[in-house]
């Protein structure tokens, strides 16, 4: 159990291994009507993995193909893109301070999946009231998000 612990905190907190952009696949309520991130962009749900904490999906922006396989992510069982509206680049400097400013609330991983290497999660403490989900999911869409790359069809 004590390595299991010790293993999962040096995941989250092993910056040196991550590059300092991440992604974040974005749906129709992820952005607004002027192309900017929206707060419900960071829509966290339950941890399959720990109780403590929810997750919001990212790709860990390592090179092109991180981006590329993000864009043409399809929704389970089916051939419809996952994410049509494309994709928000992140600076992961930007959410660290975001990270500091909330107290440790948030964290993040990288958690490679079958498919997707580069895959990784935004971690936020289970049990916190929903005023304050909004106000972490607000700035992590006003401060993290640099940019949305639209999907070219």
């Amino acid at each position: 159990m004590f390595q299991r612990l010790l293993t999962w905190l040096f995941k989250i907190r092993n910056v040196s291994c991550l590059p300092n952009k991440l992604l974040r696949g974005v749906s129709a309520d992820g952005i607004d009507g002027e192309g900017r991130a929206t707060a419900q962009l960071f829509r966290f749900h339950p941890s399959k993995d720990r109780d403590n904490f929810e997750e919001a999906s990212i790709n860990w922006y390592d090179n092109d193909e991180a981006m590329t396989i993000l864009m043409s992510q399809k929704k389970e069982g089916t051939d419809t893109i996952q994410f049509p509206f494309g994709v928000a680049v992140m600076s992961l400097e930007r959410l660290d301070e975001v990270i500091r400013l909330s107290g440790e609330e948030l964290s993040y991983e990288r958690d490679p999946i079958i498919g997707n290497p580069y895959h990784g999660n935004i971690l936020q403490k289970s049990g916190l009231q929903q005023a304050r989900k909004r106000l972490l999911a607000a700035s992590l869409a006003l401060l993290c998000v640099e940019r949305i790359e639209k999907r070219i069809p």
